[in-house]
């Protein structure tokens, strides 16, 4: 039996929009056009879509003012919904964001991209949908006892600085879907991410490769910090810190791919990617025993571009106010983004880019940690 396409509900008080968006999406969504915001509601006592794609700026309501109706209605406020804006003001995307839209599409849009963010928001909530329902069987009677009374027994974490296994157990099992889809989503936008980057993280968050994990188990391993590494749980690093750029989803696909010089104003957006990207993160917080991979996603997402010094953002912490494990993901981020192409430069060597974060030592970077780099990576 041929599955039932997710159905979309469009809505936006331009014709020519509705058409555009109806054409775009109609291969692989059931899309509902609606002329108006009272309309959607009208129509939800009837149709319940996976995502709504609503515009901000229509008579009568808005489309923030018919966010918030949605968040309040118990039926309609886990329903995703994406802006579909011309709006430019810089202040729009945390407003909206704030009042809990996954996601801000600037119009004109690239119709590839709208139906990669779509698929990935639809996925995000069919995983926190599954793990809703693995809660429910943890909770119901039985579940909570094995045979002759006992506690059922569950997989033990591996030791520090050593992976898990894919499907080890069904909550780490979702995290590693969850961000393979969020990676695939990263790849359509960046045009230094060759085509096997969903396969290429997979792995990474899996065997716990990459410059991030490495510097991750070095930090443990050295016994610099061990009071603290000793806590972590190295299996969910690893995927966490592919969420580190998640907030890049939000900056227009011209800045990210600009070759030359950023202005100031185009600076300011490309910034707001940590806010934003802490935002998507706190919006996935609700997946039982997902705990400590959310925190170490929402730091390495939120810290990774302070600076030793003070000079960073978003929030201009110094020295040892800032989390480690945001200074190791400092020295990591850069270290890959120097070794990587990118739109305005080919890719250095490593002895290139490690000369350079040596260079930062003490000021862009914390001495210790590139100490470490240095012995982990040579």
């Amino acid at each position: 039996m041929p599955e039932i396409p997710p159905l979309i509900m469009l809505v936006d008080d331009n014709r020519t929009n509705l058409m555009a968006g109806k054409v775009s999406l109609s291969d692989e969504y059931t899309v509902l056009t609606v002329s108006s915001a009272q309309k959607m509601f009208d129509l939800l006592d009837k149709q319940k879509p996976e995502l709504i794609l609503l515009d901000v700026v229509m008579p009568e309501m808005n489309g923030f003012e018919a966010l918030k109706e949605l968040r309040e209605r118990p039926e309609t406020r886990d329903i995703p919904v994406i802006f579909l804006t011309a709006l430019s003001e810089g202040d729009k995307e945390l407003e909206g964001i704030g009042l809990g839209a996954v996601d801000y599409i600037m119009k004109p849009f690239s119709p590839p991209v709208l139906r990669q963010r779509i698929a990935l928001h639809i996925e995000l909530v069919r995983l926190r949908r599954r793990n809703r329902e693995l809660e429910k069987l943890e909770e119901a009677p039985g579940a909570a006892a094995g045979e002759c009374g006992k506690a059922p027994e569950r997989p033990a974490a591996p030791p520090a600085g050593q992976a898990a296994e894919p499907g080890r157990d069904d909550t780490l099992s979702s995290l590693l879907l969850t961000q393979r889809a969020v990676i695939s989503a990263l790849a359509g936008r960046a045009a230094w991410v060759t085509p096997d980057a969903e396969a290429r993280a997979a792995v990474s968050a899996a065997a716990g490769s990459g410059s991030a994990f490495v510097l991750f188990e070095a930090a443990h391993r050295s016994g610099r910090w061990a009071q603290e590494t000793g806590r972590w749980d190295l299996r969910l690093l690893g995927p966490a810190s592919l969420l580190h750029d998640i907030g890049k989803l939000y900056v227009p696909e011209e800045i990210i791919l600009k070759p030359g010089r950023l202005t100031p104003s185009e600076l300011e957006q490309a910034r707001r990617h940590v806010e934003l990207g802490t935002a998507f993160i706190n919006r996935i917080a609700d997946a039982k025993g997902a705990g400590d991979y959310l925190r170490y996603a929402r730091i390495l997402a939120g810290c990774h571009h302070e600076r030793w010094d003070g000079r960073g953002y978003p929030y201009g912490l110094r020295g040892e106010d800032i989390p480690l494990l945001g200074r190791i993901m400092a020295v990591a981020d850069v270290y890959e983004a120097l070794t990587c192409v990118r739109p305005y430069r080919i890719a250095m060597g490593h002895g290139a880019a490690a000369s350079i974060l040596k260079e930062g030592s003490g000021t862009a970077f914390d001495p210790e940690v590139v100490s470490v780099f240095e012995k982990a990576m040579g």
